[in-house]
């Protein structure tokens, strides 16, 4: 396989992974995961979720802080480029 088609397989993968967290983990029940990787940001949290098919959904909450390793529900939608999942509602199970 030559190295443009690697880098263009690479980078279809690379879009088709936000995209594909947006039509298959979300709906109006939420997404359930498990929590890690929390930061503080000038506006709120950041933090990813793992969703039950091992994908990582980074999301952005401007309420309480959810727990590392804890499991949430996560109510919102995505960012127009699929790349942020921004909470209405953070709920810790």
């Amino acid at each position: 396989m030559s190295n443009d088609r690697t880098i263009v397989i690479l980078i279809l993968i690379t879009l088709l992974i936000p995209i594909s967290a947006m039509v298959f983990c979300s709906d109006e029940e939420g997404m359930t995961g498990i929590v890690s990787d929390v930061r503080e940001t000038k506006s709120g949290h950041v933090f990813e979720i793992t969703v039950p098919d091992g994908t990582r959904i980074k999301c952005f909450t401007d309420g309480p802080t959810p727990g590392l390793g804890r499991t949430v529900t996560v109510y919102g939608s995505f960012s127009d480029d699929g790349g942020i999942f921004f909470t209405d509602k953070v709920v810790e199970h």
